[in-house]
């Protein structure tokens, strides 16, 4: 995908910002990566942010450096992990969070001395193993539960080629982590783990699932009862598709029980047959964010809701863009730019992706987003500890409304 010309174009922080100005913001990421040379979470990517019970705020990370820093690198005994969560107290509308309630969660350890992810699928062997899809969503009311959606991965080769490391991985299947106490302290939370299986055997590719689910999940704004689960396929990579399946809250775990959007007209706009679901969004990209924004009544328009999705260009981009829409279900605009990511143009080895939207931490008047920076280049990250941390931009609202 091709733009001759961008809405917004990078705009350097100062003292007194344009009303229209995307501005950086440095202080959420040191919040949640600290360059400290104590040990703790140093590095990673995925950066997905979830409102908890009890006025709380959870991240859920990807692969990610557990270290210590010291004179400006990983210190010796780093180690990568696959996953980790991140709780802190969710600080005031547009402001930052209390470093001091900041906490992190890695392991258990399964060898003495080493780290170990947050979430971590029954395989002794470790032939496999788990990262976000991102979505997380309270189940219950009177002691809600916390489902947390997770991407079963294994290596494609063994031994890969030089170079094809950064992309020796496939798609196996989806899981659900069921938190049973999510009110208690992230050290204390009780974990249940549901694969999502069986699956359509004629929803798969190359002998693999074609779509992971869970990339955003939430309450179905039509019926409160019911969860909207929506998943990604991939088997396209020049075209992904958005998908959207809906499933009783009691029965979130049984994918027996889930219902897949289609096509066709009521009553047949939701089947039981994976394999039938058709996409709500073309030219989608693996990590999404879909929230309902409300919009604060200007001279030109009266306050209104809108739902709007924030993903990153297809085919690694640098370009974020932004789609709205009426219902979560769509229909979906075409993606429009609203930001071009600068740090791929300084070095041809980076690469962006996981633009995610922070509903929960923007002021009134801005949506504060997020997303990635890797390298193509392992040692080259490895030996650079400011690429691999999540970048942050405060983003006017009136740069998002349709109108």
């Amino acid at each position: 995908m091709r733009f001759s010309a961008l809405l917004v174009m990078l705009v350097a922080p100062s003292a007194i910002a344009a009303p229209d100005a995307i501005t950086t913001d440095s202080a959420w990421q040191n919040t949640i990566m600290p360059l400290a040379p104590t040990l703790g979470l140093r590095g990673g990517d995925g950066a997905a942010s979830h409102l908890l019970p009890g006025n709380r705020v959870l991240w859920l990370f990807g692969d990610s450096w557990i270290a210590r820093i010291d004179n400006n690198h990983y210190a010796p005994g780093a180690a990568m992990v696959n996953n980790v969560a991140l709780v802190h107290t969710a600080p005031r509308p547009g402001e930052q969070a209390d470093d001091a309630t900041v906490s992190i969660a890695f392991g258990p350890q399964p060898t003495p001395g080493t780290f170990s992810a947050f979430v971590m699928p029954a395989n002794t062997a470790q032939t496999s193993w788990c990262w976000p899809s991102d979505g997380a969503v309270t189940i219950g009311s009177a002691f809600p539960k916390l489902a947390i959606f997770y991407a079963d991965l294994a290596r494609k080769v063994e031994k890969p080629a030089p170079g094809d490391d950064v992309w020796n991985f496939r798609l196996t299947g989806n899981r659900i982590a069921i938190v049973e106490n999510p009110e208690a302290t992230l050290a204390d939370w009780k974990i249940t783990q549901h694969p999502l299986t069986p699956r359509d055997p004629a929803r798969f590719h190359k002998e693999a699932p074609a779509i992971s689910w869970g990339v955003v999940a939430m309450h179905d704004p039509a019926d409160a009862a019911a969860i909207l689960v929506f998943g990604i396929d991939g088997s396209n990579p020049y075209d992904k598709l958005l998908m959207v399946a809906r499933v009783p809250e009691t029965q979130l775990t049984d994918f027996s029980a889930w219902k897949f959007h289609t096509d066709q007209p009521p009553p047949n706009d939701w089947s039981a047959k994976e394999s039938l679901a058709t996409p709500i969004v073309h030219n989608a990209v693996d990590e999404i964010t879909i929230h309902k924004q409300h919009f604060p009544a200007t001279a030109a328009a009266p306050a209104r809701d809108t739902w709007i999705l924030i993903q990153g260009e297809p085919m690694l981009g640098t370009h974020i863009l932004f789609r709205t829409a009426a219902s979560p279900l769509g229909p979906w605009s075409n993606g429009k730019p609203v930001y071009q990511i600068p740090e791929p143009a300084a070095d041809k080895t980076l690469m962006t992706y996981g633009a995610k939207a922070h509903p929960e931490l923007s002021g009134p008047d801005e949506l504060l987003i997020s997303y990635c920076i890797n390298a193509t280049d392992f040692s080259h990250m490895a030996n650079d500890i400011q690429i691999y941390r999540p970048r942050f931009i405060h983003v006017p609202l009136s740069l998002l409304d349709s109108n």
